[in-house]
């Protein structure tokens, strides 16, 4: 139980510093090239944890032989760079907030993969907070399209 707590607390964490820092991207974005800006971020934080990896000696070659690197390659090209290659130039094109919300609905989608792909159950509460977030996704896409 104390590790699921733990768990959840981290992932709060990552969403209050995730949604603080689409704010922050909307002002760094205005006037970039949004692709000159996914891949000096990509660089810089592929470097960061390189070091990181370097330094704290996790990098070990043994462990590495095992790794599906294509595989590897794979998601960082879909997960880390289409991915926020995509979200930058919408977030240069609308507001931070809708950009905000929209990349917000991630469970969503994460749900419903989790329950194709590895047959993951999901309790009422999560299921009712998914739909309250569909309900709120419909509403503001509407009460913009009205405006």
């Amino acid at each position: 139980m104390k590790k699921e707590i733990t768990g959840t607390l981290l992932a709060f964490l990552t969403a209050v510093i995730s949604g603080l820092s689409i704010f922050a991207n909307k002002f760094f974005i205005i006037g970039l090239d949004s692709t000159v800006f996914t891949a000096i971020r990509a660089i810089l934080i592929g470097a960061v944890f390189l070091f990181l990896s370097l330094y704290f000696n996790s990098w070990r070659k043994k462990e590495n032989r095992k790794i599906n690197w294509k595989l590897l390659l794979f998601i960082g090209i879909v997960g880390g760079g289409i991915a926020f290659l995509l979200f930058f130039q919408g977030l240069q094109l609308t507001t931070a907030g809708r950009a905000a919300f929209l990349h917000k609905t991630l469970p969503l989608y994460a749900t419903i993969l989790a329950f194709l792909f590895l047959k993951e159950k999901s309790v009422k509460r999560q299921l009712f907070a998914l739909g309250v977030m569909l309900v709120g996704l419909i509403a503001m896409v509407s009460s913009a399209d009205s405006a």
